[in-house]
């Protein structure tokens, strides 16, 4: 299989994920805690897990990856208040409902799936100027390991990645606590375990 291909079926995995991530962003949708409160917990263990990270790259020298991680969080809280002071939550007869803003979701779950787009692209050019056929490579090459093609996608000395996986894991977390906080304050504290 080209790497083309695989390049355009990644491409159309994303186009169905935002099209998938919007339809969930414009309806409203119940308050489920056993849905939202793991999703906030991973996103939150992420978020920090890329500080600290971050933090223990700078003391080795990179000091990019500390400006990328505190850039996301710090942007990451902004369009989570923002956004938790454009949601509607409400208590209907059936539980809590919530309707998330258009497009914040959206737009942060697709500068994600950019950024993801753009590490597999950078894997394929780096595996397509690296490889050769079998009795035909050049004396002195060597061939290309997956240590060799992880440090190709690496995300030392790359602000700009750390900064959109902080920011999403950040997002998220922030938002749905605060949805969670914002239903348990209507009214909606009894929490039936999932059926």
């Amino acid at each position: 299989m080209s790497y083309g291909v695989a390049i355009a079926g990644l491409l159309a995995i994303a186009a169905l994920a935002v099209a998938k991530r919007w339809r969930r962003t414009v309806v409203r949708r119940r308050v489920d805690r056993w849905e939202l409160l793991p999703t906030a917990c991973v996103c939150g263990a992420t978020g920090v897990g890329l500080m600290l990270a971050s933090a223990l790259a700078a003391q080795d020298g990179d000091l990019a990856a500390l400006v990328g991680a505190a850039t996301g969080t710090a942007l990451s809280l902004l369009l989570a208040a923002f956004a938790l002071r454009e949601s509607l939550v409400e208590l209907l007869p059936d539980g809590v409902y919530f309707v998330p803003p258009r497009g914040i979701g959206v737009a942060v779950f697709t500068l994600l799936l950019v950024q993801l787009v753009l590490k597999a692209w950078r894997l394929y050019v780096f595996y397509r100027d690296r490889s050769w056929e079998v009795g035909a490579m050049p004396a002195g090459a060597h061939r290309v390991s997956l240590g060799d093609a992880l440090q190709a996608i690496r995300p030392k000395g790359d602000p700009f990645t750390i900064a959109v996986f902080s920011l999403v894991a950040t997002y998220f977390a922030v938002y749905y606590v605060g949805i969670l906080r914002r239903a348990r304050q209507l009214g909606g504290a009894p929490w039936p375990p999932p059926s």
